[in-house]
């Protein structure tokens, strides 16, 4: 028996960590997988309902096969882990090529956000030579890869390096600073808000006139939505804001689209207040980094909230503010009936 070299093994157990980590992160997202499959110009909504959160598992499964079949078993593990490898470049190669306007992946679920670029496929790419030589080593070998792991671990101090390697390189996907885990929203590290001057960008409204944010929130409150209409997440979104704008009569809710993106293609009751960002000043100021994210900004000429990213993290806080405001209406109406029975008296 041809024993398979050293790396080779270890290619076939980091591919199994990058699987488990991948499903594990996508299981703890936030956001639905359907909604992300969406984004991704994949048909998530028309799948079945029961389907979709199977897919997480399935990289279980095969993390799992990678590691422990033998023989012919574990050849065929290999090669269907590497053609999944190969699927989700394919995926955003197609997105890049495609979707003009920037695509958060969630190849990692919320443990590494961020949009779909060249380092994405470079990355998968990777993902897809791991693959390969786990192919090779189970083809050479035909021990199963834990058993070669452990076998490896007692004859090379080689292995051990690597095991140091995949455990640092893990910890860097899994960490998050102080400031991702709180959302970016803006809090000192006493918990209080740390309010920042309304941003200079200018935007261009519905009727084609060029206007500063400043302009805009200098007589009410706008919750600026960034979104894409080739965005899963963004459609969310979008018919979702259309409620707000009942449920939140005081605040001006305002799509801000790409240059490519038309108007038009919102609902009727969001294209009024519709923004278009045609030279992406009001995303870089905003650091958008993915669709959709909101940011609220103060008649105060200040940023009075955000950032948010996500449906479900975007509703949020349309709830939290639904809550100040009303909170905010008892406290005035109360401050009203103590003035008036002062007066009386």
């Amino acid at each position: 028996m041809q024993a398979a070299l050293p790396g080779l093994t270890f290619c076939a157990v980091f591919a199994a960590v990058v699987l488990v980590v991948s499903a594990v992160a996508k299981m703890r997202s936030d956001e639905s997988l359907a909604a992300v499959m969406d984004s991704l110009g994949l048909p998530g909504s028309s799948l079945p309902a029961w389907f979709v959160p199977l897919l997480p598992w399935a990289e279980v499964v095969l993390a799992v096969a990678l590691l422990v079949l033998p023989g012919v078993a574990g050849v065929v593990a290999a090669s269907l882990v590497t053609a999944l490898f190969i699927a989700y470049t394919v995926v955003v190669v197609r997105v890049l090529r495609t979707i003009p306007d920037p695509v958060d992946c969630h190849c990692f679920g919320d443990l590494a956000p961020g949009d779909v670029t060249g380092s994405t496929i470079a990355r998968n790419l990777v993902f897809v030579v791991l693959g390969g030589l786990s192919v090779v080593a189970a083809a050479v070998d035909p021990r199963p890869a834990v058993v070669r792991a452990c076998l490896t671990m007692t004859t090379t101090w080689s292995w051990w390096l690597a095991a140091v390697l995949a455990v640092v390189a893990t910890a860097l996907i899994l960490h998050r600073s102080a400031d991702d885990a709180d959302g970016g929203s803006g809090e000192g590290g006493d918990g209080d808000y740390v309010p920042v001057p309304t941003p200079l960008a200018a935007v261009t409204d519905r009727e084609g006139r060029r206007r500063t944010l400043r302009e805009l929130s200098s007589r009410r409150p706008v919750l600026l939505l960034f979104v894409s209409t080739g965005c899963g997440f963004c459609a969310e979104v979008i018919e979702k804001a259309v409620g707000w704008v009942t449920l939140l009569p005081e605040v001006d809710i305002r799509c801000v689209l790409g240059p490519t993106a038309g108007v038009d293609s919102l609902p009727i009751e969001l294209q009024e207040l519709a923004l278009v960002d045609e030279d992406g000043g009001a995303r870089d100021v905003f650091e958008v980094r993915g669709f959709p994210t909101a940011w609220l900004l103060g008649v105060d000429q200040q940023v009075a909230g955000g950032p948010q990213a996500g449906p479900s993290n975007i509703e949020t806080m349309v709830g939290d503010m639904r809550a100040s405001l009303d909170e905010a209406a008892v406290e005035a109406e109360r401050l009203r009936a103590g003035q008036s029975a002062i007066e009386i008296g």
